[in-house]
């Protein structure tokens, strides 16, 4: 089974969800920071088997990895990393093991170590003295997909290989599809657009109360769009003379909705009457935004449920 799976070795795959890239040239000036693009999960298949990484966001000087790789629906393997900062730089540390928490021989006395060579618009490169993989390479080539590249040599001649893998999450949306949404080709995004008389006014009163970031404004097409606490669900808003409300109501769902309402009326936004509770189930708080537009607020219950 070790022997199948050496050209895993070192093999790290990352994303994000959400999170831009560093840009910088020289390691000794990067920060844990800069690989924040590595954020989130991937997958893809290769061969028969699945292969899927996940990296926590960087804090306090030190990203958390896990590989999981999986043939025919049985584990065949685990890879544990650690990418942390030091004094000189910064480096990723890596352990295999096989089913049942078992280091790879070769590896029993601790882990391989990368180096952080150079990490720039998306793309880090680690190196290392070994002969395969030397340099591990990882790309963000969108917002959904992520390459990973290994570099090196096997007995004296140039080895290479390279791995595109995709979002989960965008694996996730495409698994509740039927074959008629699948066909349409949907890419995980939606934006919840309102029509609003003043736009900077409104890209104000959605940043400064919602917390929603803008993402970028059109001026001279009186559009913009702001992210929200819900990855690729967006706000985009419409400047017109006359506003037109009514449709559907975004509804976002929040841990607390007696402090998130309160937070708001602080602020003076409406709210349409009193919290609603549907018991054991739900929180329900309607609010509308400066033009009328309504939203509502959602606590979940369930876990409360005995």
């Amino acid at each position: 089974m070790q022997s199948c799976t050496l050209w895993l070795a070192g093999l790290v795959v990352a994303v994000a969800a959400g999170a831009g890239p560093g840009s910088t040239d020289s390691p000794s000036r990067a920060t844990i920071n800069d690989l924040a693009f590595m954020t989130g999960g991937w997958r893809t298949e290769y061969n028969g088997s699945t292969l899927e990484e996940h990296f926590t966001a960087p804090r306090n000087g030190i990203l958390i990895g896990l590989f999981r790789w999986d043939t025919n629906g049985e584990p065949q393997m685990t890879e544990h990393i650690v990418i942390e900062e030091h004094e000189n730089g910064i480096r990723l540390l890596l352990r295999h093991f096989n089913p049942g928490l078992v280091p790879w021989e070769h590896e029993a006395d601790g882990p391989t170590s990368f180096a952080l060579d150079e990490v720039r618009d998306g793309r880090a490169v680690f190196v290392s003295d070994r002969a395969f993989p030397k340099r591990i390479i990882y790309s963000r080539v969108g917002p959904d997909r992520l390459v990973a590249r290994l570099e090196g040599e096997r007995n004296g001649e140039p080895r290479e290989m390279e791995f595109s893998y995709r979002s989960t999450r965008m694996t996730a949306t495409t698994e509740t599809l039927t074959e008629a949404g699948l066909n349409l080709g949907y890419d995980g995004g939606l934006t919840i657009a309102f029509q609003v008389k003043d736009l900077s006014k409104s890209i104000d009163w959605y940043q400064d109360v919602l917390g929603f970031k803008l993402q970028y404004h059109l001026q001279e097409m009186g559009w913009c769009e702001l992210t929200t606490s819900v990855g690729r669900v967006n706000v985009g808003l419409s400047q017109v003379e006359q506003v037109k409300v009514g449709g559907p109501t975004p509804t976002f769902g929040v841990k607390d909705i007696d402090q998130a309402r309160s937070q708001l009326e602080s602020k003076g936004v409406r709210f349409d009457g009193e919290t609603i509770e549907i018991p054991q189930m739900v929180k329900l708080a309607t609010f509308f935004d400066p033009d009328g537009n309504s939203l509502m607020f959602f606590q979940s219950l369930s876990d409360e449920m005995p």
